[in-house]
């Protein structure tokens, strides 16, 4: 009998050790995937800032990646002349009006005032033509649409709290977040004065700060190449206006340079491996595009290149 209770006993601890364990499993498995959850999140909203500070690299240049890009043109059209009705309702207003005395002449002036709101109100009208135009280095408009731009700037104030948290959570450094929104402040400044170097450069500022924190958020050395790579094409896209072209070719070569890396790289899957030869080929023609010093072709190719490179 005293065997049996000390078996009991022993039955007992096992299932409570057992119990504990599971709890212990369960607690650090789901902390682990809450973890994972909060990176991933992370992850896509550096994606959506990368994505934003790209669009606003392109605007000052009005780059677009599409081929068209459709616009709204309004056109004022009487419709009087489509109706062509005008005509007679006048001599019925006449027939009826040429009757005795003041009652005539009141109707008259009825009808005509009646005329007179009408052909206010419906004279013409306003119809919208829809058109796809071709979009183009050579063939597009150099002005910047700098009511866009500030728009763009504005609408990211939304994200920006939301993202913050979200980045405190992660590895990345907290100076580093408190940077990027200080910096976008800044951009903000500078996006109301229309200064198109200045704002070239605040954007330069904001995505070295954004591949710091990319850094600590990507164990991917892929997606660490990725940024380091953008980050020097938009170091030498920012410098055209100044000619400088030294510059540009030196930051076009570290962007060759720092890609390279992943030739070399075996956990490349093969039908990447085509794409990741092409983009090198494109960085090492935008380098000698810098060379050229001609601001065009250098354009035509930053457009090409980046747009494979954000395909990636």
């Amino acid at each position: 009998m005293k065997r049996y209770k000390i078996l009991a006993y022993i039955f007992i601890i096992i299932i409570f050790i057992l119990a504990i364990s599971f709890g212990i499993y369960k607690v650090i498995s789901s902390n682990k995937n809450e973890e994972e959850n909060i990176i991933e999140k992370a992850r896509t909203e550096i994606e959506y800032i990368d994505n934003k500070l790209m669009v606003l690299f392109n605007n000052m240049n009005n780059i677009q990646f599409d081929n068209f890009k459709l616009s709204i043109k309004d056109t004022n059209t009487s419709k009087a002349d489509k109706s062509g009705s005008s005509s007679g309702s006048s001599g019925d207003s006449s027939e009826s009006s040429s009757g005795s005395g003041n009652s005539g002449t009141e109707s008259s002036q009825k009808q005509d005032e009646g005329d007179g709101k009408s052909n206010s109100d419906s004279s013409s009208e306003s119809i919208k033509t829809y058109m796809l135009d071709e979009t183009g280095v050579l063939i597009g408009n150099s002005d910047i649409d700098w009511k866009n731009v500030k728009y763009e700037v504005e609408n990211m104030y939304v994200s920006l709290p939301t993202i913050t948290l979200d980045l405190y959570q992660t590895d990345a450094q907290d100076q580093d977040i408190l940077d990027f929104n200080s910096e976008f402040d800044n951009l903000t400044k500078v996006v109301k004065e229309e200064n198109k170097s200045l704002m070239l450069q605040q954007l330069v500022k904001l995505y070295e700060i954004l591949v710091k924190i990319t850094d600590k958020c990507y164990d991917s050395i892929q997606e660490r190449v990725y940024s380091r790579t953008k980050l020097n094409i938009y170091k030498a896209y920012s410098k055209l206006d100044s000619n400088n072209w030294n510059d540009i070719y030196n930051d076009t070569k570290m962007a060759v340079d720092e890609f390279s890396k992943l030739m070399t790289d075996s956990s490349i899957s093969n039908n990447k491996q085509y794409s990741i030869n092409k983009i090198y080929v494109m960085l090492s023609e935008l380098q000698k595009a810098s060379e050229k010093q001609d601001v065009q072709i250098f354009l035509i190719k930053y457009k090409n290149t980046l747009e494979e490179l954000n395909n990636l």
